[in-house]
């Protein structure tokens, strides 16, 4: 499925139950927006993300929810609220800055195969929070035996670095499907999430 496709599909499921965040969706950067972003992280974005992100420019700060529903990675908890190309900008130098202090020195994650074992790495660029110091990243800068363009989540707290999907396409893609397939809902109290399933 191609990003303006899944795109289309997104929107009309929001459109029809999520009608706020539908709106949170912010207009699309225009291509010199994202080779201007490139040339201050000092990389080259997947053509995957340059394509989304000229659809939506991210969410809208104040957006009700996020548009990726946690599952899977830390339970119940917001949504991940997609970033524009000015917040990815401030949260990569943020982090950077850190990296450059020394900040993260002797202090290792513990990744899957394929991801680099540094607390945070340069070659990471956050493309959606949840606004608590946590970002889903793509891997510019995989370990031998990882994808660039993989997608991968930074826990500040944590040194899980768990691999989300092969590559932002596939992660918009799978946000597509399970919207469809009903697992997930949007809650007026708690935007989208997966259905209860404390049953198990």
């Amino acid at each position: 499925m191609s990003v303006g496709d899944a795109w289309d599909r997104i929107e009309a499921w929001l459109k029809e139950h999520a009608r706020s965040v539908r709106k949170s969706l912010r207009p699309g950067a225009k291509p010199e927006a994202v080779a201007k972003l490139e040339a201050a992280l000092g990389v080259s974005l997947p053509a995957d993300f340059a394509a989304s992100v000229a659809r939506h420019n991210g969410q809208a700060e104040e957006a009700e929810s996020g548009l990726f529903p946690h599952t899977d990675v830390l339970g119940p908890e917001p949504a991940w609220r997609l970033l524009s190309l000015a917040e990815i900008k401030s949260f990569w130098k943020l982090m950077k800055e850190l990296v450059d202090a020394g900040e993260f020195a002797g202090r290792p994650s513990t990744p899957p195969a394929g991801v680099r074992s540094d607390w945070w790495c340069p070659g990471w660029v956050p493309v959606a929070d949840n606004g608590g110091g946590d970002a889903v990243c793509l891997d510019l800068s995989p370990a031998e035996g990882g994808r660039v363009g993989q997608v991968l989540l930074f826990a500040h707290d944590a040194p899980d670095r768990p691999l989300l999907a092969e590559s932002f396409g596939a992660w918009l893609t799978r946000l597509a499907e399970n919207l469809e397939a009903g697992r997930y809902v949007y809650d007026s109290d708690e935007g989208l999430i997966e259905p209860d399933g404390e049953d198990e």
